[in-house]
């Protein structure tokens, strides 16, 4: 049980470095065996890194985000409890509210956070919370 951050679903769009290893938690989930969950945030920061990225026209990034919608992933909406936390965890650990919010609904639903971003991870490590995508 999962909480992916957009440096994550990102990878499974583009080939990046661990690429294969966020396609395979995508596999996992599609086969049952796991499940994810995502906020709501999380389709815009992957919408628009999809934006930048010179081979994705308009209509491959509105296709990209349709497959998070057609998995059937849960997407949480913020709600007042995820952002009094979340915003708690950006002051406590000098991240910003984006980043908290991901940790904020791992703690809340009791999923762990699965990041790509090492220096995110680096400054929440201690929460034991959080994996590198490189570890999984």
């Amino acid at each position: 049980m999962f909480v992916l951050d957009a440096s994550v679903v990102l990878k499974w769009f583009v080939d990046e470095p661990y690429s294969d290893k966020a396609q395979a938690l995508r596999s996992r989930y599609v086969r049952g065996e796991i499940q994810l969950a995502v906020p709501d945030l999380l389709l815009h920061e992957v919408a628009n890194a999809l934006r930048y990225k010179p081979s994705f026209t308009p209509k491959l990034v509105v296709e990209s985000i349709n497959t998070i919608f057609d998995m059937d992933i849960d997407i949480i909406a913020p709600v007042g409890h995820l952002m009094k936390s979340a915003i708690r965890i950006a002051y406590d650990f000098n991240i910003t509210e984006y980043d908290a919010h991901y940790l904020a609904i791992a703690k809340d639903i009791g999923y762990k956070l699965i990041t790509a971003d090492e220096k995110f991870y680096r400054k929440i490590e201690s929460t034991q919370l959080a994996q590198l995508l490189s570890k999984v």
